[in-house]
């Protein structure tokens, strides 16, 4: 979950759960408009990417409000800086900093209205290897795990991101098409809606330490569970993991920033904590900013699981797919619900009709979030 929608629920979970009784209060009109700053400062060869962007209202519209046309500038301890362009609306992003990776470094912003504002100065944190992604299938999903160590010991505070992209078919693989109430044939690959890569980022603060530990060595700790009947599973599946590297300060800001979002529920639940992160205004010192900037090197892997890895028993079922058998005219004809031909009903070598569906998802594959591009890196 980006970290703006995260600290749109902290700012709901303070007012519900200040009290052991929950108390839903009544909206308040408050014009609140904090700055939200997220992004990693990237020694290393990987992109230094900065996302900026508004609150909103808690009875405003659950959307994004991405701060345009800022000027953001990354700064070592040396004093060199490098402005990192616009990318798209409220991202700003440079491919590698071409500044002295020595030292210590801060952001520096320069809103399009004027205002001012910077992060403290953090040390360089950087990533030992990532050794490796292993799984198992224990509890009835498939369980992905780290494994990585430092020897220096320099490291305790682990933050990890993943990309999961997997391959998935749809219910029914559609010959035919719908256009203009005519019954077409599909043209093939072009035309072939069975197959879908689907590609999401994590939506969870994941944190590890080291810290009561005797080494500082992560031996199959659980990053990501898949259950046994999950569509992500269904046919191939690969995660693209990274790892980072904060300070005692950074990975404070990110464990107030999880609870405050995944374990608030009941009175026995962590209550809401305020955000103090490290960015700070300087035109006006008493505004309170939302967001904390790391540096260093990124470490990462990519492992992929096919199905023939998987337990046999272990499936994925689509619901409410079925097929009917309809006439021609049944199908070109104007009616709600539209049916979509799937394949020829033949019998006795004759031509009878149809098979068709009436839900979408059943057999174009894209109507799940996916598109029928294969990725470059697929296996």
């Amino acid at each position: 979950m980006a970290l703006k929608w995260k600290l749109f629920l902290v700012l709901i979970s303070v007012f519900v759960y200040s009290c052991k009784e929950k108390y839903i209060p009544a909206v308040v009109d408050a014009k609140v408009n904090y700055l939200v700053v997220e992004g990693f400062i990237n020694t290393g060869e990987d992109s230094t990417i900065i996302t900026l962007s508004r609150t909103i209202n808690l009875n405003g519209k659950a959307v994004a409000a991405p701060e345009k046309g800022a000027t953001v500038s990354v700064e070592n301890s040396g004093s060199q800086s490098v402005t990192l362009p616009e990318i798209k609306a409220g991202s700003y992003a440079i491919p590698k900093l071409t500044i002295n990776k020595t030292g210590q470094f801060r952001i520096k912003i320069r809103t399009a209205t004027g205002r001012e504002y910077v992060s403290d100065f953090v040390d360089s944190k950087v990533s030992p290897v990532l050794d490796s992604i292993t799984y198992d299938f224990r509890n009835s999903s498939l369980n992905l795990q780290v494994n990585s160590k430092d020897p220096t010991g320099n490291s305790q505070y682990y933050l990890y991101s993943f990309v999961e992209t997997y391959l998935y078919e749809a219910a029914f693989h559609s010959f035919f098409k719908l256009e203009n109430r005519q019954i077409l044939e599909r043209k093939f690959p072009q035309e072939d809606v069975y197959r879908c890569w689907r590609t999401a980022p994590s939506t969870t603060v994941n944190l590890m330490t080291t810290t009561a530990l005797s080494q500082d060595r992560l031996d199959h700790v659980v990053l990501i569970r898949i259950p046994s009947n999950s569509q992500k599973i269904s046919v191939d599946y690969s995660v693209l993991v990274k790892q980072h590297v904060l300070t005692r300060q950074g990975f404070d800001f990110w464990s107030a920033l999880r609870k405050n979002t995944e374990q608030i529920g009941t009175i026995f639940d962590s209550q809401p904590s305020l955000l103090n992160g490290n960015i700070h205004s300087v035109t006006n010192p008493g505004e309170y900013v939302i967001g904390f900037i790391s540096a260093g090197t990124t470490s990462q892997k990519r492992i992929f699981v096919t199905k023939e890895q998987l337990p046999k028993d272990w499936r994925f079922t689509y619901t409410g797919c079925k097929l009917d058998t309809l006439s021609t005219g049944e199908i070109t004809q104007p009616q709600d619900p539209v049916f979509y031909p799937i394949d020829q009903y033949v019998k006795d070598g004759v031509p009878k009709g149809w098979f068709a569906s009436d839900y979408v998802p059943c057999f174009d594959c894209r109507t799940s979030g996916g598109t029928t591009t294969k990725p470059s890196f697929w296996h």
